[in-house]
């Protein structure tokens, strides 16, 4: 696709990625490999590793091939045009960072020392700081699956002590591979608590957007300008959000 049917084609996008390589986020007692082995990416489980690091950097490089060398995105980085949303985890902000890093910090003369980053000895050539926003972990009802939750606590504790839970694992066959069993209908309710916010976050763009479509009120001027959200997370692969999908 030839980049004015590409613009015409997409209005926004918002892309949902994973972390790249990692350390592990726990082990066994007596593994040898404790938390203190894992020195890179600040130390410690769960760090963003240099191949991590990498992988994201192709991926942001893909990116720019995909959304800005075919002109559906500025050549250099717009704030009107980019938002980025990371879940507060190490390896998720790193993540995008070197996405990002990938997508627009390049020597490539798309963008200019002294005004998109400084003419000063010590800074990167072309390297374009670009902002990657977030909020707590246990209150990011959007990136995080389990962030604080009464109700998900409610259900939770529903289903592991009801009575069906309990035959079915007392069962002799229960080893012996997936089994069916009827029990409390609460996988709906769930998925909507565990996924239903970053959905809904999305959809409420999307929604924002087509309402604004060829609008000029003020109102409109940030959703209309809006043209790449993306959100790095850290817990996206789980089932609940595989479903919704």
């Amino acid at each position: 696709m030839d980049s004015i049917l590409w613009s015409q084609a997409y209005t926004l996008i918002d892309p949902i990625w994973r972390h790249g390589d990692r350390s592990p986020t726990e082990t066994f007692s007596s593994d040898p490999f404790q938390e203190d082995v894992w020195s890179f990416g600040g130390g410690g489980f769960g760090q963003l590793s240099p191949i991590g690091m990498a992988q994201h950097l192709s991926f942001g490089k893909l990116l720019r091939k995909v959304y800005v060398d075919t002109g559906f995105l500025s050549k250099k980085y717009s704030s009107k045009e980019i938002y980025v949303r990371s879940t507060d985890v190490n390896r998720t902000i790193i993540s995008a960072m070197s996405n990002l890093l990938g997508m627009y910090a390049q020597n490539d003369n798309s963008s200019q020392a002294g005004v998109d980053y400084p003419n000063v000895e010590g800074w990167p050539r072309g390297y374009v700081p670009i902002p990657v926003h977030t909020v707590e972990y246990d209150t990011d009802y959007i990136g995080n699956p389990d962030a604080n939750c009464e109700r998900q606590k409610i259900l939770w504790n529903m289903a592991k002590t009801s009575k069906e839970l309990q035959a079915f694992q007392n069962r002799p066959d229960v080893g012996d591979g997936t089994l069916m069993m009827a029990s409390l209908d609460i996988g709906l309710e769930i998925q909507k608590i565990r996924g239903g916010s970053l959905f809904n976050d999305i959809n409420m763009r999307i929604k924002t957007k087509l309402d604004c479509l060829n609008r000029t009120i003020a109102e409109c001027k940030w959703i209309n300008d809006l043209k790449y959200y993306v959100y790095s997370a850290v817990r996206f692969y789980n089932r609940t959000n595989e479903q919704l999908l």
